[in-house]
């Protein structure tokens, strides 16, 4: 096996990894960190808004709202709160949800 290949086959094997041990963990908080995620997505969506604008609305990273949206990153009330205010609505509203 070339150094290569080999390479490749390790990074495969710690993705693989990370999923099955992320999985776990996500069904552990799928409960409300999905369903929050999902309440800002579709609050988000609705006043046609990009992950992008929110970004830079809020000084998130795109891809750190991304993974709030999809239920696999915890947040704190703060950033909640500043994500809430940047769509436009209350973070007891985006709780609603949950």
């Amino acid at each position: 096996m070339t150094v290569n290949k080999k390479l490749q086959s390790d990074q495969k094997a710690r993705r693989q990894s990370k999923r099955r041990a992320f999985s776990f963990v996500g069904n552990i908080q799928h409960s409300s960190t999905a369903r929050f995620g999902a309440a800002l997505r579709e609050k988000r969506l609705s006043i046609r808004m990009t992950q992008s604008e929110l970004a830079q609305l809020t000084g998130l990273n795109r891809s750190y709202i991304s993974e709030i949206e999809s239920g696999r990153e915890s947040i704190s009330l703060d950033r909640a709160e500043k994500l809430a205010k940047a769509v436009n609505c209350s973070l007891s509203d985006l709780l609603k949800e949950i």
